[in-house]
């Protein structure tokens, strides 16, 4: 399995691979998120698109991630707001990575993720596993 960040000039030629999996994604966020404004966004270097395929399998890409860099006072993070996929255990841990090198070469001194709450259980699972600081709470009227 190959880890790789997209260039914005590549992600129109990944998209319809991925499209699958985006819309899986976006169909869970209740309307936090759309298709096009990802696209946008990856397309303007606000978010960063990151693959892994297998090469020996015609380059099948087995999922996603988008990361972008928040503007904290003072903490310089990368935070990974997008995954989808297939068969992440597979790839999770090698594109987390792939992710986690870039953004020491970036600057910044950690990586957060944003997600629903079975990544905590996976990502603790990992290697160097995440440690959950906050709780995000909502009611709807």
């Amino acid at each position: 399995m190959t880890p790789s960040i997209v260039p914005p000039e590549h992600v129109t030629t990944v998209w319809l691979q991925i499209l699958p999996y985006i819309r899986r994604l976006t169909r869970r966020s209740e309307g936090r998120i759309a298709e096009l404004q990802m696209l946008e966004d990856c397309i303007a270097r606000t978010l960063q698109l990151w693959i892994a395929f297998e090469e020996t399998e015609g380059n099948k890409i087995y999922g996603f991630a988008m990361t972008r860099l928040p503007k904290y006072p003072t903490a310089k993070l990368t935070s990974i707001d997008y995954v989808g996929g297939e068969k992440a255990e597979l790839w999770i841990p090698i594109l987390l990575d792939a992710i986690e090198s870039w953004s020491k070469e970036m600057g910044n001194t950690g990586v957060e993720v944003i997600g629903r709450l079975g990544w905590e259980k996976f990502l603790q699972r990992v290697d160097r596993p995440f440690i959950k600081k906050y709780v995000v709470m909502e009611r709807k009227f």
